[in-house]
């Protein structure tokens, strides 16, 4: 059996063409904004206004401050807008949901497919070949290979990386044991029963990635429209950010945890535990 046919899919290929430096001093990749999409500049030269707001959320109640980083709400770069109701909207990298928690969800999601899904092997910090590679996930043995930078944005890092080549997984996994999947056509035999559930996961996909663009090299489909690719970034979602997904995507969220319904039991009981404790230590 060729390699190729034993490697499912690898995670998102950075296009640095995509990055746009903004006026106020951020980073974008690509036109949608999000916690996942934007960052300060890797060579630490974070703006001005990135500083004034960490230092007002750090004067805050120690308990307002970290149920608000646990609480998604929508993402705005005006500093005036946000302090004026920080209850109400995030500030990229302040209140946001915090790397540690993002991480710790995805490593607490890997320990349940460990179990659920029968995962084989995990290896992080890989030096692949291609630099633009984050992830790789093998089919035979079932492996998640991870090398992601910390100065990547928040979609490629660790925690995101590794709940998107779960997410590869789970898709396999009920390939496999229950004979549908993400790459057949919508309806009953697919992972995405119907149009809706498809566009939503699209949806997440762009969120967590970026936009997805429309080039292609000749004899090679676009791996990011790829079905598979949707299904792992909404899978991903579910584990990064429960909550949200389950509001503003509702109908890939219940068919995720219908499909997944062993995997989410186990992984919400392990989650609330997470963000219970983060909760109990003091800022």
């Amino acid at each position: 059996m060729r390699e190729d046919d034993l490697r499912e899919s690898t995670s998102d290929k950075f296009e640095d063409d995509l990055i746009e430096a903004l006026d106020d001093g951020f980073e974008r990749l690509g036109s949608i904004e999000s916690p996942f999409t934007l960052r300060v500049p890797p060579t630490g030269s974070e703006p001005q206004k990135f500083k004034e707001a960490q230092r007002l959320h750090q004067e805050r109640q120690p308990v307002a401050l970290r149920a608000d980083e646990l609480r998604v709400d929508p993402i705005t770069r005006n500093l005036d807008q946000w302090v004026q109701n920080m209850s109400s909207y995030d500030f990229p990298g302040v209140d946001t949901v915090p790397r540690v928690i993002r991480r710790k969800r995805a490593e607490a999601a890997l320990e349940v497919a460990r179990s659920v899904f029968s995962l084989s092997e995990f290896t992080r910090d890989v030096s692949f070949e291609d630099p633009a590679v984050r992830g790789r996930y093998w089919t035979e043995p079932t492996t998640i290979e991870i090398g992601t930078d910390t100065a990547d944005f928040p979609g490629w890092r660790f925690a995101a990386t590794l709940a998107h080549e779960i997410g590869h997984h789970a898709d396999n996994h009920i390939k496999l044991h229950r004979h549908f999947y993400s790459e057949t056509e919508i309806g009953d035999e697919c992972l995405f029963e119907t149009q809706t559930q498809y566009n939503e996961a699209r949806t997440l996909s762009v969120r967590i990635r970026g936009e997805i663009t429309d080039r292609e090299t000749p004899g090679v489909k676009n791996y990011r429209k790829k079905n598979s690719e949707y299904a792992a970034d909404a899978f991903a979602a579910m584990v990064l950010e429960p909550h949200r997904t389950r509001q503003q995507t509702p109908a890939i969220a219940s068919r995720l945890e219908d499909v997944f319904s062993e995997f989410f039991t186990e992984f919400q009981k392990r989650r609330h535990r997470i963000d219970s404790a983060w909760m109990r230590v003091p800022v």
